[in-house]
């Protein structure tokens, strides 16, 4: 049952999830369960064959890493554990922002996070600079719109190997108030 301890990102695993190999060398059928406190968040399932276990984590909404146990037995006498950790999230004092055509100013996000991040990509029309007061903050600014359509960007922030992000709404009065009066709309025909 290898390997013996995998390190997850926050952000879960995708529908494939993670492959442990199970190499048996009992004519006894195995089993394979996740502990109770993990259940939440880790589950597991085998393959027809029964050569490998897939793990699947949930994305991890909190700063701080967790971690819980996969147990293989065979019978009452065999137990192997494969311990799983997944890493502490982003955690963002707002995770949208929005901004008139005319910007005009700036939005402060605070961040919380497990360990040191930067600033990834982000639209050229986004200005995004970690504040260098030690403050764990991002100072985030738009340009000025030229029509009156509406756009929307993403800040990436980057801790470790995992990717989150900040999204950035901007509109114009005229796009806001017609966004406005269809809801009006909707609510009108709904009833």
């Amino acid at each position: 049952f290898e390997p013996s301890e995998i390190n997850c990102s926050a952000n879960g695993t995708n529908e494939d999830g993670l492959e442990v190999k199970v190499k048996a060398l009992s004519t006894e059928n195995w089993i394979i369960m996740v502990e109770l406190d993990a259940q939440d968040w880790l589950s597991v399932s085998a393959d027809e064959k029964k050569s490998s276990i897939k793990v699947f984590l949930q994305p991890n909404g909190n700063e701080n890493p967790r971690d819980g146990v996969v147990t293989l037995a065979i019978g009452n006498n065999y137990t192997k554990m494969c311990r799983i950790y997944q890493k502490g999230a982003v955690i963002f004092s707002q995770q949208e922002l929005e901004f008139a055509k005319k910007s005009g100013g700036s939005q402060i996000v605070a961040v919380k996070a497990p360990e040191e991040w930067s600033i990834g990509q982000t639209e050229e029309w986004i200005i995004a600079q970690k504040l260098d007061d030690g403050s764990n903050r991002i100072d985030v600014r738009c340009a000025d719109m030229t029509d009156d359509s509406e756009r929307h960007g993403k800040v990436e922030v980057c801790c470790g190997e995992d990717k989150f992000f900040i999204n950035i709404h901007q509109v114009s009065k005229t796009t806001k108030l017609w966004n406005k009066t269809k809801k009006i709309g909707k609510k009108i025909i709904n009833k």
